[in-house]
């Protein structure tokens, strides 16, 4: 009985000595090759910050630096086992041709926005760089994947976030082959990952674009597909803390808003001061004669009530002139925006706005509903602003589900709408009328 007790004693010490012991791990960090200081010295500054962060780590552990933009291994620093090898000098002269691969890539340091190079500073090609990490260096361990560069994807134009657009939950639906954001193809791939993003965007400042951008990547890294977790997105040095101490994911309430609609979303500049037609008071005088046959500065906006139903505006200023939407934000005519008036209504708001004179009996414009569910139908606002006089009238499509934008090419040529998905909005009524019904 009693070698039974001491076997038992001895097992629940080993078993606590192996639980205490460091285990090996990999870290990855991925490195922009673009940078608009364009001081040597600061590069070479940089260079030592990370390698100075390498070899503190634990003896056995990997650190593994990657080209960000072209995603491609840089240079690993392994940190040995053997006890000789514990101060800094000593990992450092057994690293030395990771050391000096290291600094030749910062020596080699290019500026952005010139021709054939991305338009942001320090941009990494995310999506691409995640997937790298995952296939070539996670193991039964988490991986922590450092990145250090810009938040704002910028490869392909249509796909660019650089003045600060950034993708509809749509992306995330499609495969890679339409989208580089697409994760249809991917089961569990992050599954593993821990990263850790920290940016130096101005743009990112504002605390509202901000906001879609920490949200988008969330959604992208940790949705069931991917089964990563998005540990740290900040502009401060704390994400090498936050992967020292082993830091959780923030929790959130993101919820992914089912469609397959592609678009490059953006918020207003702050520094646009004009007042959203949204904002501004409604006229209770009906417009003048000579205004609906000219209506200068025509403005159109909708908004709606079910926050998971996409609804979406288009508009044509004469018969075969361009069709303003999200499918074409702009024209010799006018534009077409998507702005959101505050997070987390990820819905916001769609506006249309013309640049020409326009006569209102020969606008035509029309509402969607793309997708989601309203059992009651879906109901919403549409706001028309002629000569700075702004009228409004509630609007309601009697469908009960969206039916992805089917038929409204159609719609727009006939000027009527067979279709319960789509309606036709008078506009000559909403100015005659200048009241919410």
């Amino acid at each position: 009985m009693n070698l039974i007790k001491r076997f038992l004693i001895m097992a629940i010490l080993a078993q606590a000595f192996i639980s205490n012991a460091a285990i090996a791990k990999d870290i990855v960090i991925a490195i922009s090759p673009y940078d608009e200081v364009g001081e040597p010295v600061i590069y070479k500054a940089k260079a030592i910050v990370l390698i100075q962060f390498a070899v503190t780590q634990q003896a056995g552990d990997r650190i593994i630096f990657i080209d960000g933009y072209n995603v491609q291994p840089i240079a690993t620093i392994a940190i040995p086992e053997d006890k000789k090898y514990i101060s800094a000098k000593a990992r450092i002269n057994v690293n030395r041709k990771a050391v000096a691969a290291l600094l030749e890539f910062y020596a080699n340091i290019i500026q952005p926005n010139r021709e054939g190079h991305p338009s942001v500073n320090q941009a990494v090609k995310l999506p691409q760089l995640l997937r790298f990490a995952a296939q070539n260096y996670k193991s039964s361990q988490p991986l922590d994947v450092i990145i250090l560069g810009s938040a704002l994807y910028d490869d392909q134009g249509e796909f660019s976030m650089a003045k600060g657009h950034f993708p509809s939950d749509g992306h995330l639906s499609q495969s890679r082959a339409v989208t580089p954001f697409g994760t249809k193809d991917v089961n569990g791939l992050f599954h593993g990952l821990r990263v850790h993003i920290r940016f130096k965007d101005k743009l990112l400042e504002n605390d509202r674009l901000s906001y879609f951008i920490h949200r988008f990547w969330t959604l992208f890294i940790e949705q069931e597909k991917q089964g990563g977790e998005l540990v740290s997105f900040s502009s401060s040095k704390s994400v090498f803390e936050r992967v020292k101490s082993g830091a959780s994911a923030p929790e959130h309430n993101y919820e992914l808003i089912k469609s397959d609609k592609l678009e490059m979303n953006q918020l207003q500049p702050i520094e646009v001061k004009k007042q959203s037609i949204f904002e501004r008071s409604l006229s209770d005088t009906p417009l003048t004669k000579a205004s609906i046959n000219s209506a200068s500065n025509l403005e159109l906006g909708i908004t709606w009530r079910c926050i998971k139903c996409d609804l979406d505006i288009y508009s044509s200023p004469f018969p075969n002139a361009p069709v303003l939407s999200y499918l074409n934000k702009n024209s010799s005519h006018g534009k077409y925006e998507k702005d959101f008036l505050q997070a987390p209504n990820i819905n916001g708001l769609e506006t249309i706005s013309y640049k020409i004179q326009t006569e209102l009996s020969m606008v035509v414009v029309a509402i969607n509903f793309y997708s989601g569910s309203a059992p009651e139908g879906a109901t919403g606002v549409i706001r028309i602003s002629v000569d700075n006089q702004t009228y409004a009238s509630n609007f309601i499509i009697k469908a009960t589900k969206g039916n992805g934008g089917k038929g409204v090419k159609a719609i727009l040529d006939s000027r009527h709408s067979n279709m319960p998905e789509t309606i036709i909005i008078d506009l000559l009524e909403v100015v005659k009328t200048g009241t919410l019904q």
